[in-house]
């Protein structure tokens, strides 16, 4: 036997608001950001570099890298000239590489 609770609400609504915030901002500032997540080794690496590598001479580029401890990937997109910020998540099961909003906004504009 279990009990339903109707929440009737998105569990990251508080992030959403937050979320719609940072997108004002990066529209007003004409910055496009792309989230870019999948499983390790699946190419996300390779591809940024290459797609850096085509874009740097006509947009500034600058990256955010998160990883729970690791800057592999980080000096790896350096080599490209592109600006690159290392966040480390931390490597606890309840966090993984999760980040939110706020971490990501402010580590954007340092």
């Amino acid at each position: 036997m279990y009990k339903v609770y109707e929440i009737k609400q998105r569990v990251f609504a508080d992030n959403d608001l937050e979320a719609d915030k940072v997108r004002t901002e990066l529209k007003k500032d004409k910055t496009f950001l792309l989230n870019l997540m999948s499983s390790p080794g699946a190419g996300k690496t390779t591809a940024l570099t290459k797609t850096i590598d085509a874009m740097k001479h006509d947009f500034r580029i600058g990256v955010m890298e998160a990883d729970i401890d690791s800057a592999v990937d980080a000096d790896t997109i350096s080599e490209t000239g592109a600006k690159v910020i290392q966040l480390h998540t931390g490597g606890n099961v309840s966090s993984g590489c999760r980040y939110d909003k706020a971490r990501a906004f402010g580590a954007g504009y340092q």
